[in-house]
């Protein structure tokens, strides 16, 4: 995989830096790392120890999981902004994120997705069950417990 990363200097529409970066597919947030390491530093920003340490945490621990995730979000903003198939693909974001949370089990953002999603089916009345309501609650709960710190 390439990444071309360019930093522009907005008001005089001029190049002040770039970058390329040429890895395998799965140190893909390595990548992100590296990029935003160079920004900081070509911006001569001092980062402190703590958002150093994000910078080079990786989000997930499986790659796959992550493809599931973006299918998912993907499906479900095509839910949210259309009617037709709405409840179709509301429901296969759910079982996408599902894959996503037993590849990771750690993966809260996948939790929060999967917290909308049902949300939607049952605020939009598709789905206006006890059971999906706990179910909501249940992914609430789980992205808690995935994500304390956040």
């Amino acid at each position: 995989m390439r990444v071309n990363a360019r930093l522009i200097q907005a008001n005089q529409n001029e190049q002040v830096w770039a970058e390329s970066y040429d890895r395998e597919l799965a140190d893909v947030f390595e990548i992100q790392s590296d990029i935003a390491k160079s920004i900081a530093a070509q911006l001569r920003t001092q980062l402190s120890p703590a958002e150093t340490a994000e910078i080079e945490r990786k989000p997930i621990s499986n790659l796959r999981a992550f493809e599931l995730y973006t299918q998912a979000r993907s499906l479900l903003e095509l839910a949210v902004s259309t009617v037709e198939g709405s409840e179709q693909s509301a429901r296969t974001a759910i079982n996408l994120l599902e894959q996503a949370i037993q590849r990771d089990p750690g993966f809260a953002a996948a939790y929060r997705e999967l917290t909308r999603a049902h949300d939607f089916l049952y605020s939009t009345g598709m789905d206006h069950s006890e059971a999906r309501l706990a179910l909501g609650q249940a992914a609430v709960e789980a992205a808690a417990r995935a994500a304390p710190e956040e």
